[in-house]
Formats: C-alpha cells, sequence, structure tokens
C-alpha cells in the first residue's frame, strides 16, 4: 500500500511538473505579446531621437513601426544587407543611425552551417559601430515575438569617439569600451 501511495503521490508531482512548467513558460511569454520589444523601442526613439532623423532598418517586420513620418526611414534590401553593413558603408549611408534585430542575426550564431564571413561582418558592427540603445526582452524571443534590438548611432562624432575607446582598450587602458557595457551580444569570440 505504502509503495502505490508513494508511485500515485510521484506520478502527480511528475504530472504537475510536466504541465505546470511549459504553462508557467507560456505565461512569461504571453505577457510580453503586448509590450513588444519593437513596441518599446518605437517608444524610445520618439522620445530620445531628433524628428526627422534618418535610420536604417534591417528588415520591416523585424523592426520597431513608424506610423506617422517621425522619422526619414530606410529600409536595407534584404539581398545587399551584408555589403550594407560593411563599417565603410554605413559610414557613408548618409544615415544617422542603424536597428538591428536579433530575428536577423542570431540565425547566423544559433544554426551550424552558417556562413563564418557573415558571422564576423556582425561581430565587426557590434564592436565597432556605437551602441545608443539596446532592449531585451525580460523573457527572451519567442517566434517572431520580442527580438532584442539594437540601436546604432551612424553619426561621424560617435564613430570618432567608439575609435578613440578602442584604442584606449588596445593599449589596456580601460577594460571595457561603451559598446561593451550596452550590449548583450556575445559573440565576440569565435
Amino acid at each position: 500500500r505504502l509503495r502505490a501511495a508513494n508511485h500515485k503521490t510521484l506520478a502527480t508531482v511528475l504530472l504537475i511538473v510536466a504541465i505546470g512548467f511549459p504553462a508557467y513558460r507560456s505565461y512569461q511569454f504571453s505577457s510580453e505579446i503586448v509590450n513588444d520589444t519593437r513596441r518599446q523601442m518605437e517608444v524610445w526613439m520618439l522620445n530620445n531621437l531628433p524628428r526627422g532623423s534618418k535610420i536604417y532598418l534591417d528588415w520591416r517586420r523585424y523592426a520597431p513601426e513608424f506610423w506617422n513620418n517621425e522619422f526619414e526611414i530606410t529600409y536595407i534590401q534584404r539581398a545587399k544587407i551584408m555589403p550594407k553593413l560593411d563599417i565603410r558603408s554605413l559610414k557613408s549611408s548618409g544615415q544617422e543611425y542603424l536597428v538591428l534585430s536579433s530575428l536577423f542575426y542570431d540565425r547566423y550564431f544559433s544554426q551550424p552551417k552558417s556562413d563564418a564571413a557573415v558571422r564576423q561582418r556582425l561581430r565587426e558592427v557590434f564592436e565597432r559601430v556605437p551602441i545608443v540603445k539596446e532592449i531585451n526582452p525580460e523573457y527572451g524571443t519567442y517566434g517572431f515575438h520580442n527580438p532584442v534590438l539594437t540601436l546604432f548611432s551612424l553619426k561621424k562624432e560617435d564613430f570618432e569617439n567608439l575609435e578613440a575607446e578602442l584604442a584606449e582598450k588596445k593599449a589596456g587602458k580601460i577594460q571595457e569600451t561603451s559598446n561593451d557595457k550596452k550590449t548583450t551580444f556575445p559573440w565576440f569570440v569565435e
């Protein structure tokens, strides 16, 4: 009898865990759908960037949405995105800001057969293009909800400041650049 009771208790506990954990994770993910990171970035940009700023966005579905022409938005063509993410191209793009979504770049780090040159290009962007703001989901990206969004500055003076920091870091004068402190991008090291 005692053994049967223990099995019943164990089965009940296992059932609660088997149903409870996925239900709790679903609750966490669904709690962020209303306040998606794209909406958070949209609000932050509207409150902090000058109206009329020229902004590159990586892809319409992955990016914050602006409905009232608050900014001059240019969507980078998918077929040309990697050449456009070259540091020299970004500096001469005529744009003031760039927004990248983890829905775009994460696949190059999470899929085993992705192109090493693409990964290196993305690492260079996160290391050498000044980060203004990064917005992260509290519970993680789920499906096409809540990507990590990173807003970069493409302004000459911001590039110069970051380049000075990179030189100080290389010389051992500082441990981290402002970019290191602002991003969760974990793939600087192969």
